[in-house]
């Protein structure tokens, strides 16, 4: 077992969540998914914290064969081993690496022309004539496009919660490709693929335009669904439910089927972002299929769903983002967004949105601020509290435009609020030099 499936089955058994686990090791949830999706390791310190965790030795986390002992010398032995620990902790990245490049090779596919079967996270095309091709989430050989003819726009970025990565989406016409690049190892990983055109299909013939019977009679009761599913604006095509297939045994990928009357609008090829399965049985909003439909027999009600402040805050801006409300009706998302920025840990918040792009996250919810044509006062109150909470570094330098906004937007207003609070002179004074910075940059 490599080590990064070491660490997920381990977290595991103790019902631990990434989001969890790295909290215990004070290190981002991105670092520790990158850990059992096999991109990166453990150094020396967090194995040790691992083991530690886990109350296991970091021979036993590593996978690493323990020595043959004798009943005569068993005693000197054991001593032996403890005075050696940092000896063996200095070796485990070593061993750690060996593993995890075992483990790559497992996951590694590579792209043919030929007669070899592609596995179920694959897209299939032939294109222009050529031989068929395809291509499987995963760890690449070589540099995109990997020996295929797809060619496209490609955009990419870098995020602070993964250094030495770069994210790239390529846009190939009748494919969105996405794939993430070791800057020091020059190894990329497709990450994702989405796909609405009838050209592309699963390694089970099912492609878009086709039906659920279809899906059904490939799939059959492997299949999960999510029947409360909605369509997005920030979805790739529009849907009313979800079909999605998650292999137990394959662990970090996933295959999702969007439906629009019965019939599939798009499809979705994905490595699930949290290193385990992206979808499992839950029986509120995901149903396994029994006999080619929907098992309800064990439905329960939802339990009450308590929202993290940020979370609250997330999903206020998102439903004003997406639908079109009255002033009314918009109103309590407005005022759950001013009056938690104050309490708002904004690393947290950034986490909420799409991997690696947390600094994006956050701007987004500044320029839908800077973009409101006028403010109440309780509101340009709340803008000013946000220095309550623990911006620093990039998103102070952010939030200083979105202030420096806001005064000429509202000048008399503004100053005004600054004397709302007599015993907090420190924060206004704050607010002032950071709005000057804003409108000096």
């Amino acid at each position: 077992m490599a080590l990064g499936e070491r660490i997920q089955e381990l977290r595991k058994r103790r019902n631990l969540s990434q989001e969890a686990l790295a909290d215990k090791l004070n290190i981002s949830r991105q670092a520790v998914s990158k850990w059992e999706t096999g991109l990166s390791n453990p150094d020396t310190k967090n194995l040790l914290l691992l083991a530690e965790l886990f109350e296991i030795s970091v021979d036993d986390l590593i996978g690493a064969k323990p020595e043959e002992t004798s009943t005569v010398c068993q005693e000197p032995k054991k001593r032996a081993r403890r005075t050696s620990r940092i000896i063996a902790a200095l070796i485990s990245i070593i061993i750690a690496g060996t593993s995890i490049w075992l483990g790559v090779r497992r996951l590694s596919s590579t792209v043919s022309s030929g007669n070899e079967t592609p596995g179920e996270y694959t897209l299939c095309w032939v294109e222009d004539g050529s031989s068929r091709q395809h291509l499987e989430i995963g760890i690449r050989d070589g540099s995109f496009p990997w020996n295929t003819t797809l060619t496209g726009s490609d955009t990419s970025h870098t995020s602070g919660d993964m250094p030495g990565v770069e994210f790239h989406t390529v846009d190939c016409k009748n494919i969105v490709i996405s794939y993430a690049r070791n800057m020091e190892t020059g190894k990329e990983t497709l990450t994702s693929m989405t796909t609405v055109s009838p050209n592309h299909a699963t390694a089970r013939g099912i492609k878009a335009g086709d039906t659920e019977i279809q899906l059904i009679a490939a799939y059959g009761d492997d299949l999960l669904i999510m029947p409360e599913s909605y369509s997005s604006k920030d979805d790739f095509c529009m849907y009313n439910s979800l079909y999605a297939f998650s292999g137990w045994n394959d662990g970090y990928h996933f295959v999702v089927f969007y439906m629009l009357n019965g019939q599939i609008r798009g499809i979705k090829v994905q490595m699930a972002e949290d290193g385990g399965p992206a979808y499992y049985v839950d029986n509120i909003n995901t149903f396994r299929l029994l006999n080619g439909k929907p098992d309800y027999s064990e439905k329960r009600d939802p339990e009450q769903d308590i929202l993290s402040k940020e979370r609250k805050v997330y999903v206020a801006l998102h439903t004003l983002l997406n639908y079109s409300l009255t002033e009314e009706d918009a109103f309590p998302h407005r005022n759950t967004i001013f009056t938690g920025l104050q309490c708002i840990d904004w690393p947290a918040y950034g986490r909420l949105g799409e991997a690696g792009k947390e600094a994006e996250t956050i701007q987004e919810l500044f320029n839908w601020i800077k973009m409101q044509e006028s403010l109440a006062n309780d509101e340009i109150a709340g803008l000013q509290l946000a220095l309550l909470s623990n911006l620093d570094g990039i998103y102070t330098d952010m939030y200083s435009h979105v202030l420096c906004n806001a005064f000429f937007e509202e000048p008399a207003v503004f100053i005004e609020c600054l004397n709302y609070d007599p015993d907090n002179s420190k924060n206004s004074k704050n607010v002032v030099m950071l709005t000057v910075y804003g409108a000096a940059d």
